[in-house]
């Protein structure tokens, strides 16, 4: 990525003992110095110099660093005046990171200097580095929340009812079909290419659909209902009658072409069965324990929902720069996985025009800068209120078998995961428990 790094942020004068420092913070945290000394801090460098490059060397008559100071600076000139160049320019850079809030981006960040002039009476140097990110302090009056928590959280039959159907599954009894064609209630296995292209394009494989309302499209029920195993069967894609409007709007018809791999069948359990394998006394029991479990389901959303909004505010309010070299890091790595999508890896190479691929750097660019920033913001509110953070608090307590049904799988799953998956459902944990901080203070709680 091309980026205009000169733009200056902030510009500061101070002294520190006997060096002038005129400091300039620009974009993406890079930080310039140029400092001025008086002889103080040269003669300082400089015996510290003649003391390290007397320990390192061996002169007939003296014992390794007590070598007299004239006769390093007459056998060793050379060296000498290159060893002071690099020991003042590191005295001068040590005492501005302790006087100054001002922290390198990492421990090994490169950090560009050059000696312009350097004398016993004085010496000039010039400094560039990246710098840490400065968030500031976080106020609460500039973020309103709504209170949603007083909100009557109804959930209907149907919605137990879908519930129950769903945990049926996981004790269901399979069996494939043969001897007659697909029908109501069914599940179908299939392959869906798209022929509406000049060459063929796999879309799905091994897709498995129930045959049921609101589990497979319409236009895709008339085409698979009546067939058997084996057939295959072409028709165009539409929207669903009671799709929203924007749906509808959206929708690009294709032409299909839908092969049936498999039919099989489904025996659920009874209720009463069901609740035998959950571990529950009665039904009665088990309908109760779901609709409380759907209710705190809807308050987690609701609370999914304040995050979104806190989110967006905390990036609207909390204004601060990152390194650029992170930030171009990220964007890479979010393209790479892009381009290693086959669909988008076909529209980039063939279909995109060159301002179509600017548009989408610049859009993974800010994607990934709020990404970032978002992180640092919540790092600040972890750190501030000293909240701990780890392992054993993301993987979800579960007392039965239900917990187990309702909790995230990923992070029920959390031991099992790979480092990278570990470290993200890490980085996602502690930004939803920094931003539950921040919707608990702004409420009072």
């Amino acid at each position: 990525m091309n980026e205009d790094l000169s733009e200056n942020v902030e510009k500061k004068e101070f002294i520190i003992d006997d060096i002038t420092i005129e400091l300039q913070q620009k974009k993406y945290c890079i930080v310039q110095f140029t400092a001025t000394t008086k002889d103080k801090t040269a003669k300082e460098s400089r015996k510290e110099t003649i003391r390290k490059i007397s320990k390192e060397v061996s002169i007939p008559g003296f014992r390794k660093g007590h070598a007299p100071a004239t006769i390093i600076e007459e056998r060793y000139k050379d060296a000498l005046e290159e060893e002071w160049r690099k020991t003042f320019a590191d005295l001068i850079f040590n005492k501005l990171i302790k006087v100054t809030n001002i922290r390198l981006f990492h421990s090994s960040a490169r950090v560009n200097f050059k000696v312009n002039s350097l004398t016993k009476e004085g010496g000039t140097a010039y400094f560039q580095f990246e710098s840490e990110p400065q968030i500031p302090e976080i106020n609460i009056s500039q973020f309103t929340i709504k209170d949603i928590d007083k909100e009557i959280i109804e959930v209907d039959e149907k919605q137990v009812e879908e519930a129950i159907k769903n945990i049926k599954m996981f004790f269901a009894k399979w069996e494939q079909v043969k001897d007659r064609q697909a029908q109501y209630g069914d599940f179908v296995t299939l392959d869906i290419d798209d022929i509406d292209q000049d060459q063929l394009v796999h879309a799905f494989s091994d897709y498995k659909l129930e045959i049921a309302e609101g589990k497979m499209a319409s236009w895709m029920k008339e085409l698979v209902l009546g067939k058997n195993v084996g057939e295959s069967v072409e028709g165009i894609s539409k929207a669903d009658e009671d799709d929203s409007e924007d749906v509808k709007k959206d929708f690009k018809p294709k032409k299909v072409k839908i092969y049936i791999k498999e039919i099989e069948s489904v025996q659920l359990p009874s209720s009463d069965e069901l609740a035998i394998n959950m571990g529950l006394k009665t039904t009665d029991h088990m309908l109760s324990t779901i609709k409380k479990m759907l209710q705190k389901q809807h308050k987690e959303n609701n609370q999914i929902n304040l995050r979104d909004s806190i989110s967006e505010q905390m990036l609207e309010n909390i204004v601060f720069d990152i390194p650029y070299s992170m930030l171009e890091k990220e964007a890479n790595h979010r393209m790479n996985t892009l381009i290693h999508q086959e669909e988008f890896k076909k529209q980039w190479e063939s279909e995109m025009s060159d301002d179509e691929k600017e548009n989408k750097k610049s859009e993974i660019k800010s994607i990934s800068e709020k990404a970032i920033k978002l992180f640092y913001i919540c790092q600040k509110i972890i750190k501030d209120n000293k909240i701990t953070i780890s392992e054993k608090n993301i993987i979800p307590s579960c007392g039965n078998m239900l917990d187990a049904i309702f909790a995230d799988k990923q992070r029920l799953n959390f031991k099992n995961l790979s480092e990278e998956e570990q470290h993200l459902e890490m980085s996602k944990y502690m930004i939803e428990t920094a931003e539950d901080c921040l919707i608990s203070k702004i409420k009072g709680v």
